[in-house]
């Protein structure tokens, strides 16, 4: 059951949301991410329902392929061949944790979506009642921490759209966006949503090469639309 913490509590949310928390998640990411092609078009048969994790669900591209816990020391699998009708993994109940990515492999383009589901503290009721002065302090530090994490890799933080609330899926999601560069001058969209839930918390990170944004806006504006939550 949530415990619902008094407002005067209410700041400890915006520390447990630093982007600090989710560094691993990114370095994470960048090691796992696969090259794509961009030839995806969001039509409806192209996408399948899966549940990675037990109380949530989204449509991914059935022919992307899939990296987790389990999978990420072996060969990438094709999504479809990995989730029955039902969306369960080979008929098991989902995991509560962990790491889950979908990608499509080619020579040419990086792209992805990341979800990270975890225990969590927080809930839709604090997120809900952040101030604005409190959303801008939250978007100023995930801004700070998230450009000393990335520069060692060298990368090049180019923009950071600050924190927004935005409802996806019937929840309340912290959200932001940015553009990196790298040492060739390659440029890249990263977007994050963070919801916490209580007891649960989930971090969903898409990324698309800047010169592909408007057909990879389209697809994973068709990816995080479909999120749901039990």
């Amino acid at each position: 059951m949530t415990t619902e913490k008094n407002p005067s509590n209410q700041e400890q949310i915006v520390d447990r949301t630093t982007f600090m928390q989710y560094r691993p998640t990114l370095l994470q990411f960048v090691s796992l991410v696969v090259l794509a092609a961009p030839t995806l078009a969001a039509d409806e048969s192209n996408f399948i329902r899966i549940k990675p994790f037990s109380g949530m669900s989204l449509e991914v591209p059935k022919t992307w392929k899939a990296v987790d816990d389990e999978t990420k020391a072996q060969a990438a699998t094709v999504i479809e061949a990995l989730f029955d009708s039902s969306g369960l993994r080979s008929g098991a109940a989902p995991k509560p944790s962990g790491m889950f990515s979908a990608r499509l492999p080619s020579q040419d383009v990086d792209v992805s979506v990341t979800i990270i589901a975890e225990p969590g503290s927080a809930s839709q009721r604090q997120v809900d009642s952040l101030t604005e002065d409190q959303l801008r302090a939250l978007g100023e530090r995930e801004q700070k921490t998230l450009r000393e994490t990335i520069e060692p890799m060298q990368l090049r933080l180019i923009s950071f759209s600050g924190m927004r609330r935005q409802v996806v899926g019937g929840k309340t999601a912290l959200t932001y966006e940015v553009r990196t560069s790298d040492a060739n001058g390659q440029q890249r969209v990263i977007a994050n949503m963070i919801f916490h839930l209580g007891d649960r918390k989930f971090t969903v990170t898409t990324s698309w090469p800047l010169s592909g944004t408007d057909l990879w806006r389209v697809v994973f504006e068709k990816i995080t639309s479909s999120l749901r939550f039990d």
